[in-house]
């Protein structure tokens, strides 16, 4: 049995790229991500780019200091509300090296008289073109770049351009991670 799963709050691992190795049942609770979809993704793939922005920085700082770390922050929740936390954070360290950070969140409150973010706020104001929705929709139902080429008149080359920056703004980096977060944030079915 894994250990974190006895603990009630939400917990993760990171390793010291910032990709979580690690997380109990109540961390996907609470983001609404399943274990498979967490597991090798980074906090810009689960968190909107600001809030992604500050989790990243507080480990670098955590990374670089060593000391523990305990503040406060927003996370949108499986139900797209904003929840005011505390996180806990300290390294995971062997006799010679850092190896990951361990994260536990110790408070979590719903902020009051606050709604659902829509997705296109939450995750940019037009996140993605008409075209590459279509080309993540190709995507999608298993086609090959040559294939989608051949679907919207284009090259693979144009394809391919295409896959890049839909990657590159979902903060993705394939197409297994692109359609499980496309279709979380239902940017497609």
């Amino acid at each position: 049995m894994n250990l974190i799963e006895l603990l009630p709050n939400p917990v993760f691992i990171k390793n010291t790229s910032g990709i979580y190795t690690d997380c109990n049942k109540a961390f996907e609770e609470l983001t609404g991500f399943n274990r498979q979809q967490i597991i090798g993704a980074s906090a810009y793939q689960i968190a909107p780019k600001e809030l992604a922005d500050i989790y990243n920085k507080a480990d670098q700082r955590l990374l670089k200091t060593g000391v523990t770390q305990e503040y406060r922050s927003l996370i949108i929740g499986n139900d797209r509300c904003r929840y005011d936390v505390i996180f806990f954070k300290n390294l995971i360290k062997t006799d010679q090296e850092i190896t990951g950070i361990f994260g536990f969140i110790k408070e979590i409150h719903k902020i009051k008289g606050n709604t659902p973010y829509p997705v296109d706020i939450l995750y940019g104001k037009k996140l993605l073109t008409s075209r590459e929705i279509d080309v993540l929709q190709y995507l999608s139902k298993g086609l090959t770049s040559g294939e989608i080429a051949l679907q919207l008149g284009l090259s693979r080359h144009t394809v391919n351009h295409h896959l890049k920056i839909i990657y590159s703004k979902l903060g993705t980096t394939n197409k297994i991670s692109t359609i499980s977060f496309a279709r979380k944030i239902n940017l497609i079915d």
